[in-house]
């Protein structure tokens, strides 16, 4: 028999109704012999794991414990709902008997809350029809016990919870809303109908249950902002429980499917030609990076992969250097790397704070991994600034639209090692082009053409903070990169 346990979601619509469900889903009781049960219940305590006298789980002197877990509320009490699965001779150095014999006295229980269900039962061989088997024993009575294995006859036990509970509510608020709006500010939906310039709760959703497993809030609906932001979030989410099979090659941007609004995105910057500009789907470089980087310490070999066009600081390594970045763009550059495993590969990940995390897993089989550390060479300055005039500023006013980046080059060494002695070694090499500092700067009156060419470059950027230069021995070529390609950010 399986018992019931309950993941229970939310689903949230932007109209303010907040729906909840609940969806039943399986697990089982199950038992082992072990020294310790610091998250289980104790059923009795034998003195070894075969040949062994028995105590009930009050007692203290033997040290093998029956320990079972899986049911929610389960206990060893012999009251309530519950099923004798020994009778011992006494409390403590006893023999034991099955349940349907009359001879003993003291019994060890297995309970669950009223509306549960617990029994047990002795099979020879196997406990084949029940959840889990509790131990064994040499025969029907005046018996010694031992673990799973020692003996023929099985102790066999089943049970399960609470029955079904039935939770359902929802939650109206026909006020909710903006208020007023205007085209230049962001504006969040309030309880009060009246709007919020900053993020308020509208309501608040609690929840609990008794379920093993706890249960999960899903949010539907364009307001999904997990912690870093709302690009990554979805896009995290979008990763979260991939599957690829073997032999499969991976796709970030397939897996991602759709950037747009209707996908739940917003705009956020993407270097496109020499432009840094909002579009759909800017920030998913961050989870062009987690993966790559994800894919690197898992063994898998990359099949595509592109850097940045210029350097972004929160891409650096530990060490504060980049070429360990990967941007993506649909429909190109994208992010790929293939299962070259003879099983499955599980993608999970999870969000906590400001940190995305990637899980990789699948079975090991022997494969080794080496990373060199980066090194850079060939930096080349930021370039002046590139001053713009424009009227839509008070004269002598400036507002800078980029910031300055340096060129350099970076490489580093990747070798998977596999079991048959074969290697794979590769060189991830990264150019990234100096990236002037771009500045508005207001005026009565627009110069002529001659005159404004002569003002967009007669300011030096400030410097970005300087990289130390680890040049290579043999430095590797680098593929001029092509300047009309949109880079997502």
């Amino acid at each position: 028999m399986r018992i019931a346990t309950y993941i229970l979601i939310f689903v949230v619509f932007v109209s303010g109704t907040f729906l909840f469900y609940q969806i039943v889903y399986a697990g089982t009781l199950s038992c082992s012999v072990a020294t310790t049960c610091p998250s289980g219940t104790v059923i009795w305590r034998m003195s070894g794991t075969s040949n062994a006298h028995a105590e009930l789980p009050s007692q203290s002197l033997y040290t093998q414990l029956v320990c079972c877990s899986g049911v929610t509320g389960l206990g060893n009490a012999c009251t309530g709902t519950f099923a004798t699965a020994l009778k011992l001779s006494g409390v403590t150095n006893a023999h034991v008997e099955q349940n349907s014999q009359a001879n003993y006295a003291n019994n060890a229980c297995i309970s669950v809350p009223s509306g549960g269900s617990v029994s047990i039962g002795y099979q020879a061989t196997n406990c084949t029809g029940f959840d889990t088997t509790l131990g064994s024993m040499t025969g029907t009575t005046n018996a010694h016990v031992g673990d799973g294995t020692a003996y023929t006859t099985k102790i066999c036990g089943t049970a399960a919870g609470a029955a079904a509970q039935s939770l359902t509510f929802s939650i109206s608020d026909s006020a909710i809303g903006f208020s007023n709006l205007d085209a230049a500010n962001e504006r969040w939906a309030t309880g009060d109908g009246a709007g919020s310039a900053t993020e308020v709760a509208a309501h608040t959703l609690t929840a609990s249950t008794n379920a093993t497993n706890g249960y999960i809030i899903t949010v539907n609906g364009n307001t999904l902002t997990l912690g870093v932001n709302t690009i990554t979030a979805i896009g995290a989410a979008a990763a979260n429980g991939t599957l690829i099979a073997p032999g499969e090659e991976f796709s970030l941007l397939k897996t991602l499917g759709k950037v747009d609004a209707a996908a739940g995105y917003l705009p956020e910057l993407v270097i496109k030609g020499n432009k840094t500009v909002p579009e759909y789907g800017g920030g998913l470089c961050q989870i062009g990076t987690t993966t790559f980087r994800g894919t690197l310490a898992a063994g898998l070999p990359v099949t595509e992969r592109q850097n940045h066009s210029y350097t972004v600081s929160y891409y650096f390594n530990e060490k504060g250097l980049p070429g360990t970045d990967a941007t993506i763009y649909d429909p190109r550059p994208d992010y790929r790397f293939k299962n070259d495993t003879a099983n499955y590969v599980l993608i999970i990940t999870r969000i906590e704070g400001d940190i995305i995390f990637f899980e990789y897993w699948g079975t090991k089989d022997g494969r080794q991994v080496e990373q060199s550390d980066v090194r850079v060479w060939d930096r080349i300055g930021a370039g002046p600034t590139k001053l713009i005039e424009t009227l839509d500023l008070k004269p002598g006013e400036k507002k800078c639209t980029e910031t300055a980046h340096a060129g350099i080059k970076a490489a580093f060494d990747y070798k998977i090692a596999y079991p048959d002695g074969q290697v794979a070694a590769t060189t991830f090499t990264s150019q990234y082009r100096p990236w002037p500092a771009v500045c508005l700067i207001g005026v009565e009156k627009l110069s002529t053409e001659e005159e404004a060419k002569e003002s967009e470059t007669d300011v030096a950027s400030p410097e970005p903070a300087p990289l130390p230069e680890t040049e290579p021995e043999n430095p590797p070529v680098v593929a001029p990169e092509d300047a009309s390609a949109a880079i997502i950010n």
